[in-house]
């Protein structure tokens, strides 16, 4: 979807700003301003950590397939 949405922003930020390989990136809404609180280098990076319990209920994650 374009324009992409405020979280979608501050994720492809994190993505393009973070070291290279980096494929993803976790973001939460704090007070309504999105906030980037992790970025990730595979799917399988992802579901470790989602399945750590160290994220929030109500994150969202931003992987290559949401921006095809």
């Amino acid at each position: 979807m374009w324009p992409p949405v405020p979280e979608e922003r501050a994720a492809f930020w994190a993505i393009f700003h973070a070291e290279p390989g980096t494929i993803g990136a976790v973001v939460v809404t704090r007070n309504g301003v999105p906030e980037v609180i992790a970025t990730v280098r595979s799917t399988e990076e992802y579901l470790t950590l989602a399945g750590s319990g160290q994220l929030p209920p109500d994150h969202r994650v931003f992987l290559p397939n949401d921006i095809i």
